[in-house]
């Protein structure tokens, strides 16, 4: 007799009525099973609509793939998307097979009765029915299509995202060179394009070359999520509260005392310990020449009154002013890139831009000690609008139209098929983009950069090894734990930059600092991703 195992996420309902179905119709060719990923109970409403068929699954019961007897299966069927996606690795005999049907109870969200909930339990019942009365010999050219599929998706699409993660570093490293170069050899172009920016009380807030760039970086990512999942991702409290600990309860504080131990006491030496720098004087501030303001003397320079202040506290500042700006965009590709819950990412988005336009001044103020902080609300503004809101609008709307006009099946194996390039593609230029704005300013100061970027990497890594260590005993799921890790370990610089260029000036060390986060962000966060991966088996799947 063939084997066939029917693998869903939780074992409660489309598994369960595949393994009815087969058991009531193909029973005397094929010896059926089903399993999930987790284990969710048996759904009485899955129980209810096949009884109505004669099929009676009130015996069978929820339990995970691990849980099954010993069987060489002949077949795997995964019957949803998420089953499909973390399907673990079976012999290479066994052929998996995908047959995806829509998910019941989420279905029946909708329902505004008991017999509408039912309806919406019969149709995927029949659609399951249709599926099985096919087999064995139905399996045999889905494969055939799946084997296409694989030659198109895996041969391109995932061959494409293999040689892009495997060698992702060596991209990186290339893009960093080639926009540094770009920035050296056509310093007017690299201008002419960093002046191409939305500008706000005379400081470039978002720049429209990089804007387009995370727009068609976010994208991608924005159109492949079940938006259904964000309400159901959204109740997971544990990690949404942990990950604004983590951002506003710890980050803040661990960056002031790892930048001022080695900036303020270990490099300052090496930093020059008379080094000054010249900074803006706070806004509304008119104090007469020769005055203190805090570490600092004001000063006249080229008829401009500056205030004069020791050039490790300019580095300092711009540390500070990372770390306490929590990645709101650029988190949504390390989730992704790390197999995370793209649901669960953004609802921490959503609430970490809001909390930010709260706390980012007030802690501001309080760990740099200049009194009162201005934050740039337009800053602010501009980059949740053009880095998240835009790119989520767009890909909620066009997912619903594409799926309406086109299909589910359409939607997954060919439009996200010519989609997922240019999510790799947008985050290459994007790199050579900065860096070919700011690599005359890393050129003329290696070492510095170098004693900015060590506290930089060493508060990344510690912020993420106290996030996944807490994931961890919290036992949050892998797909939950990565993403609530990575999102404090990351930063939003480019809100960052635009507050120090407002606050110190563009020359200022506080800008060079936010500038030395861009240069070890990518780099670090790959690594972090990669990390990730490689030790998911820590968590419950």
């Amino acid at each position: 007799m063939i084997k066939i195992l029917f693998l869903c996420t939780g074992n409660s309902c489309r598994s369960q009525m595949a393994e009815g179905w087969c058991r009531f119709l193909k029973g005397d060719v094929i010896e059926a099973y089903s399993a999930g990923i987790e284990k969710h109970g048996l759904n009485p409403y899955a129980v209810r609509v096949m009884k109505e068929k004669g099929v009676d699954i009130s015996g069978q019961r929820s339990k995970r793939l691990s849980e099954l007897p010993e069987t060489e299966f002949d077949y795997v069927v995964t019957v949803c998307g998420n089953a499909k996606e973390h399907c673990p690795f079976f012999p290479a005999r066994v052929k998996v097979v995908h047959a995806g049907f829509e998910d019941p109870p989420r279905l029946a969200e909708t329902a505004s009765n008991e017999e509408e909930k039912l309806d919406c339990y019969r149709r995927v019942r029949d659609e399951i029915r249709h599926f099985v009365e096919g087999l064995p010999e139905s399996l045999r050219g889905k494969k055939e299509k799946e084997k296409m599929k694989e030659e198109v998706n895996s041969g391109n699409d995932r061959k494409m995202t293999n040689i892009f993660e495997r060698y992702l570093t060596l991209w990186v490293g290339l893009c960093i060179v080639g926009g540094i170069v770009l920035g050296k050899l056509a310093p007017g172009l690299a201008t002419r394009l960093d002046n191409m920016s939305v500008f706000v009380q005379g400081a470039p807030v978002v720049s429209i070359p990089i804007a387009i760039c995370l727009f068609f970086m976010m994208y991608p990512i924005m159109v492949k999520i079940d938006f259904a999942s964000v309400i159901q991702a959204g109740k997971s409290g544990k990690p949404v509260w942990l990950t604004l600990f983590i951002n506003w309860g710890i980050k803040p504080f661990t960056m002031y005392a790892i930048a001022l131990l080695f900036l303020g006491f270990l490099f300052r030496g090496l930093i020059g310990a008379e080094a000054v720098d010249l900074v803006k004087i706070p806004f509304g501030l008119d104090l007469p020449i020769g005055a203190y303001h805090g570490a600092g003397t004001v000063v006249l320079h080229d008829g401009v009154k500056m205030l004069q202040i020791p050039l490790w506290r300019s580095y300092f500042a711009g540390c500070i002013l990372l770390g306490i700006a929590p990645c709101t965009a650029m988190v949504l590709v390390w989730g992704y890139l790390a197999r995370g819950n793209d649901g669960l990412t953004l609802v921490m988005v959503a609430i970490n831009s809001l909390s930010m336009l709260v706390l980012y001044g007030i802690l501001g103020g309080f760990l740099l000690g200049v009194g009162r902080l201005p934050v740039p609300w337009q800053a602010l503004f501009l980059s949740i609008v053009i880095y998240v809101a835009l790119p989520l609008t767009a890909g909620y709307f066009s997912r619903r139209w594409i799926i309406a006009a086109k299909g589910r099946e359409w939607f997954d194996t060919r439009f996200l098929y010519f989609l997922t390039p240019v999510t790799i593609f947008a985050l290459l230029t994007t790199l050579v983009l900065l860096f070919s704005f700011k690599g005359e300013t890393i050129i003329a100061n290696p070492l510095t950069i170098l004693w900015i970027a060590i506290p930089l990497f060493l508060q990344t890594l510690f912020i993420f090894a106290l996030g996944y260590g807490l994931a961890k005993l919290l036992k949050l799921k892998y797909k939950d734990a990565a993403p609530a890790a990575m999102i404090g370990a990351s930063n939003h610089f480019e809100v960052a930059i635009a507050t120090s260029t407002m606050l110190f000036g563009l020359s200022s060390g506080a800008s060079l600092a936010t500038v030395v986060g861009v240069l070890i962000e990518v780099p670090v966060m790959l690594m972090l991703v990669r990390i990730c991966l490689k030790t998911r088996h820590w968590f419950q799947r």
